[in-house]
């Protein structure tokens, strides 16, 4: 199970990756394009990934959303997050005085900003299965 998410998370991080590489090859001017062979902007993606990897899954879960449900929540914020005492989603959408500024550490994190909201969604939702 562990090997599974981890492999997950290489995935959504390679996939990262390229869309960050393919952005920056969507600026480059187009004689700089023609000078490096690269493909044009608009017609075919302009770097292709070297060795095929399998498309990532979406996660199916009939289990209760958890911390690690959450985008940009790998194993190691996971860890670092319960060590702050946040364990719950309830923990991030309703932050107490106290532990605000344990949060606030991780301000720098990305995806940091969409946290609580993605919590919010996920317990929603949670709540609209179950009583469905």
């Amino acid at each position: 199970m562990y090997k599974r998410q981890l492999q997950n998370e290489v995935d959504e991080r390679l996939e990262s990756l390229r869309a960050l590489q393919q952005k920056m090859v969507d600026q480059l001017p187009n004689e700089l394009m023609e000078k490096l062979h690269l493909k044009t902007h608009a017609t075919e993606q302009a770097i292709t990934p070297t060795k095929k990897t399998r498309p990532s899954r979406p996660r199916v879960s009939n289990k209760a959303p958890t911390i690690a449900s959450i985008s940009g929540i790998g194993p190691v914020i996971q860890k670092k997050l319960a060590d702050a005492g946040f364990t719950t989603l309830e923990d991030l959408i309703n932050t107490q005085e106290d532990k605000a500024s344990a949060l606030k550490k991780f301000a720098q994190t990305k995806g940091f900003d969409t946290w609580q909201k993605q919590a919010k969604e996920l317990l929603d939702k949670q709540k609209t299965t179950s009583n469905s």
